[in-house]
């Protein structure tokens, strides 16, 4: 169990300079996001991220402070195939014996992404002022994450499931569009074959990464609180509050909890926590009854 705050980090060790630069992203955007007019709200964090990242190309370049290798960004080309993940899959080497392992520590993992993504729906339906619970249906929508993972898995991706980043992303821009978002997920998958956008992606110091993630965050936060009042949930009740604060302290705490090949943190621990503590935790009433 080990605390591991990446994002201010530059080459491996903790840097002031970091966090400097991660609060000036932050506070970039929220510039854009609060006077921007038109589509600049909209695209508060990417301008963030650009203005940042400027800043430091131009530290770099002029070498009052390198951030970052130069040397990194020589381009052989416009396009370049990907190194696809499932292109490398050797099944040969593959220890079969491992599987039920694999298989039981996939299945407690879940546990807490089913968690997650009805929240997830649930935060979205507040957002969006529509019952997606309703006229989607919960079922509808697990299905979808989980025919997502599964493709995702076959091919060496990462997991697709719902992320409260995506949310804090529609609660910022104001767009829920489902054409808009199918559209930009082809755009971006279509930039993964442009080579300097790869090269830009992959230099670009964490520590801006961390900047945005504070309003990222701040967003989720205010969002699944806005839930949790729009259902008229009772923080008075002890039960609740003692829920609430340990899901949230855990899910932002940066906390990683390794268990041989199984790694937890953020939000999945903060589900798992929160989960426990609620069947653990019974109502006053419940316990006068008892």
């Amino acid at each position: 169990m080990k605390f591991i705050p990446t994002y201010v980090q530059i080459n491996g060790e903790y840097s002031l300079i970091g966090i400097g630069f991660g609060l000036l992203t932050m506070l970039i955007a929220a510039l854009f996001n609060h006077y921007g007019k038109g589509l600049v709200p909209t695209l508060s964090f990417l301008l963030g991220l650009f203005v940042s990242y400027c800043i430091i190309i131009l530290l770099s370049v002029t070498n009052i402070l390198p951030l970052v290798n130069l040397d990194q960004f020589k381009i052989t080309g416009l396009f370049s195939l990907p190194d696809f993940s499932f292109l490398h899959l050797d099944f040969k080497n593959f220890n079969w014996s491992l599987l039920p392992q694999i298989i039981i520590l996939f299945a407690c993992v879940n546990v807490g992404a089913v968690v997650e993504s009805i929240g997830d729906l649930l935060t979205c339906s507040q957002i969006t002022e529509t019952d997606l619970v309703s006229e989607v249906g919960v079922h509808k929508t697990m299905l979808a994450d989980g025919v997502a993972d599964l493709v995702g898995c076959l091919v060496g991706s990462q997991p697709t499931t719902t992320y409260g980043e995506s949310l804090a992303a529609i609660a910022v821009s104001r767009v829920a569009s489902t054409r808009v978002i199918f559209t930009a997920a082809i755009m971006t998958a279509l930039l993964g074959f442009i080579q300097p956008f790869n090269v830009a992606i992959v230099n670009m110091p964490s520590f801006l990464f961390g900047g945005i993630s504070i309003l990222a965050y701040s967003f989720i936060s205010l969002s699944g609180i806005k839930v949790l009042a729009h259902n008229n949930i009772d923080f008075d009740n002890s039960k609740n509050m003692i829920i609430f604060a340990c899901s949230l302290a855990l899910s932002v705490s940066g906390l990683t909890i390794s268990l041989g090949s199984l790694t937890l943190s953020g939000v999945s621990i903060g589900v798992i926590v929160g989960v426990i503590m609620n069947v653990l935790l019974k109502d006053k009433k419940e316990e006068e009854k008892c």
